[in-house]
């Protein structure tokens, strides 16, 4: 198996020191908070899919501190190719096509709704879905960088471990992560997040 260096980009609970969760083991801070732009257009994009995917994607965007980490991560070095699992609607997708932070992304989800409304949003930048149930692996697909965004909670503990061991075969360069936190429970607000 392939070990990856990872980094926490965010406290995991409110209540957790902020300097524990400061020190990273591959050398990338948190990023500054100047996305607000891009996150703007990026929600802008989901206007034409309709005033419930648009109203959820602009609040996720705004509320959600895992965008603003993933696109700090992604400036410090380019994503390339990217695979992202259990994409929803593919917001994260498009703000990093969208910045210019990836060269191209797959997104995967067992949503057939959310992933038209990716490719909607998606026009004219290179996106791509696909329809997958999650439980069953993702397939041979391989990227640069593989992205399961509050993924593994939703599966049991056989499929966590196939869809880790097949991302770990399927990343040249990264694997981003972001877990649910038991010590916080379901309703935390923030998750630890690993590189």
């Amino acid at each position: 198996s392939t070990l990856f260096p990872y980094t926490t980009l965010f406290r995991s609970c409110p209540d957790a020191s902020p300097a524990a969760d400061r020190g990273t083991r591959s050398g990338v801070d948190p990023p500054p908070d100047d996305w607000e732009p891009a996150l703007a257009a990026t929600a802008e994009r989901y206007r034409g899919c309709g005033r419930l995917a648009h109203g959820y994607v602009r609040s996720k965007l705004r509320r959600d501190p895992v965008h603003r980490a993933v696109l700090g991560l992604a400036a410090a070095e380019r994503f390339g190719d990217v695979v992202d699992i259990g994409c929803g609607r593919g917001q994260l997708g498009v703000a990093l096509l969208q910045a210019g932070l990836a060269a191209a992304v797959v997104g995967l989800d067992c949503q057939a709704a959310h992933l038209a409304q990716a490719e909607q949003a998606a026009a004219g930048l290179a996106l791509q879905t696909q329809l997958q149930d999650l439980a069953n692996g993702f397939g041979s697909l391989a990227g640069d960088t593989i992205m399961a965004i509050d993924v593994l909670y939703q599966l049991d503990d056989d499929a966590q471990r196939h869809l880790l061991q097949a991302a770990a075969q399927a990343a040249r360069r990264r694997i981003v992560l972001r877990l649910l936190d038991p010590e916080c429970g379901m309703r935390s607000r923030d998750r630890k997040s690993v590189v």
